[in-house]
């Protein structure tokens, strides 16, 4: 199963996901206007390069971008494969995760989701991914 970021890496992750997603938008003026306060005007292209020199070379940037490299390349690699992955594979590796939990005494996975302030959305993909990982590997 692919080890979980900690809430930094995701929000960090959700951060460079939103670069992404701007890179790929339709272009914008250089001199459009991103925030404005009293008299400053910031820039998108002024946000773009600050947020670039303050995020893109960290540890945390580093790991984010990892962990957005690994999840593209399951998933190509599974829609390669033809590998689709259901409800079901995802709901046995999720009663799985619970079962290890509870034998480790270590709660549920909601007070873990809770805990790690988690969506039950976020852990179902991890465990997706997980699914695709294991099968792959598997054949």
């Amino acid at each position: 199963m692919p080890t979980l970021p900690t809430a930094r890496g995701r929000r960090l992750a959700l951060f460079l996901i939103a670069i992404l997603a701007l890179s790929f938008a339709p272009a914008r003026a250089e001199d459009e206007v991103a925030a404005r306060a009293g008299d400053t005007v910031v820039t998108f292209a002024e946000l773009d390069d600050l947020i670039f020199v303050r995020h893109a070379n960290s540890p945390e940037g580093h790991e984010a971008l990892k962990h957005l490299l690994k999840t593209r390349l399951l998933d190509e690699l599974a829609r390669e494969s033809g590998l689709v992955v259901t409800e079901a594979d995802v709901d046995a590796l999720w009663q799985e995760a619970a079962d290890g939990l509870a034998a480790a005494g270590q709660g549920s996975i909601e007070r873990m989701l809770r805990e790690q302030n988690m969506s039950v959305a976020e852990f179902r993909e991890f465990l997706r991914l997980g699914v695709v990982q294991r099968t792959l590997a598997a054949r």
